[in-house]
């Protein structure tokens, strides 16, 4: 058996193996009683499933442990360039330590293993993440140890185990380089924001002029039109979706300042729409804005095509006064999202109805000045995007890589 994609110079085929042949040991975990204060004051990373990040495998380790909690429970004391899988809450999970550490029960760690420690995290990530798909939808809530161990796969010679380890690590620095650039212009844009709401930074006119003081008003004063269909569905009208190409926008798809096609979008027909947008249409640079589940994500309409507005979401059309892309970037200001929450009902989900919009208020500079902050929170966008963007191809390299380089 040989890969898709590999370097030139390795022809031989790989072997196949069951996991459970690949390293010298296979250590389970524990969780010292939380009761006991001493055991939690160690210096030993004590690491649970929600430290890993499912898609990189880097782990924020939230707790530590004593050498006191160790003998005292089932806890143990795993060697550097181990790797941990999740086998219960969190299945497909998996990272490679490079210090010592213990984990809770939900583990199985790989311990010495034979070959290199590199290759086989990104084989065992691919393997688990397979596992993790088969267990979608299924009341199986994990899986064992034997099972795991049992899982056959096919690996290289260690030279080739090598060279393919160093160079996903090198993709990964990488992704990790691209992911902190735009952290950092994120942080900037944050950081212009709380400036510019805080009226700690103004823009002057083309003369050099100040711009008038900025005045409160109510928030919904900024809208001409509140177009809300929530509470709709398709059988409600006495239809189905038809499965015609009229994208469904809901709650599901209205991140924190875009638009995600990729969640899972219903898509209308004619028929529908016709029957369920009747109180106005969505045109370009309306704001999307979830009123829960989640709560506070707002979105622009991209463009004048045509959409149904459905659960969970609301759409804002300013009017001559306000500037739709600043407003935009109002509602994405953190003075404003903490007034949603206070004003947000409910317990396990929140969220905010107009009564509650209504009590809200906004500090708003004159027409123009909207106009300059609009644009130049938008070109910081952009920038964002296009790093992002990079960040994603990157990412897709990888994916694809990792399909072609192993068996």
């Amino acid at each position: 058996m040989k890969p898709k994609l590999r370097f030139k110079e390795f022809t031989d085929d790989w072997e196949e193996k069951k996991l459970g042949e690949i390293a010298e040991n296979f250590i389970g975990g524990g969780t010292p009683n939380t009761k006991v204060p001493e055991y939690w004051n160690g210096d030993i990373a004590w690491i649970q499933s929600s430290d890993i990040d499912k898609n990189s495998g880097k782990v924020n380790v939230e707790k530590h442990i004593s050498d006191k909690a160790l003998k005292n429970s089932a806890a143990k004391l795993i060697p550097s360039s181990s790797i941990a899988v999740v086998t219960r809450v969190g299945v497909g999970k998996v990272a490679l330590l490079n210090h010592e550490y213990s984990t809770s029960q939900d583990f199985l760690s790989f311990v010495n293993v034979y070959g290199n420690p590199q290759y086989w995290f990104y084989e065992i990530s691919k393997l688990m993440y397979k596992q993790s798909f088969y267990l979608q939808g299924t009341s199986i809530k994990g899986i064992t140890k034997s099972e795991i161990l049992n899982i056959s796969t096919f690996c290289p010679s260690l030279p080739e185990q090598e060279k393919i380890g160093k160079f996903f690590s090198l993709l990964d620095q990488r992704i990790e380089k691209q992911e902190r650039k735009v952290a950092l212009l994120e942080e900037e844009k944050k950081g212009y924001m709380q400036q510019i709401f805080n009226q700690e930074l103004r823009f002057k006119d083309e003369e050099g002029n100040n711009y008038p003081d900025w005045e409160e008003k109510k928030f919904l004063d900024s809208f001409s039109l509140i177009i809300d269909y929530r509470g709709k569905t398709p059988k409600k009208l006495g239809l189905d979706w038809g499965n015609g190409n009229i994208k469904a926008l809901s709650a599901l798809n209205v991140k924190k300042g875009y638009i995600d096609w990729n969640a899972d979008v219903h898509m209308g027909s004619e028929d529908l729409y016709s029957a369920w947008m009747k109180k106005g249409d969505l045109k370009q640079d309306d704001i999307l804005f979830t009123t829960e589940a989640p709560l506070g994500n707002t979105a622009l309409i991209p463009d004048n095509k045509k959409y149904i507005l459905s659960q969970r979401v609301i759409a804002l059309r300013t009017n001559e006064n306000c500037n739709p892309k600043f407003i935009f970037q109002c509602m994405n200001d953190f003075t404003f999202e903490n007034q949603i929450q206070k004003r947000s009902t409910g317990t396990t989900a929140k969220g905010i109805n107009q009564k509650g919009l209504s009590k809200i208020k906004i500090q708003l500079p004159s027409l123009p000045e909207q106009e300059k902050i609009a644009n130049f929170l938008s070109l910081l966008d952009q920038r964002i995007e296009k790093e992002q963007e990079k960040l994603h191809l990157l990412k897709q390299e990888k994916k694809g890589l990792l399909q072609q380089m192993f068996v």
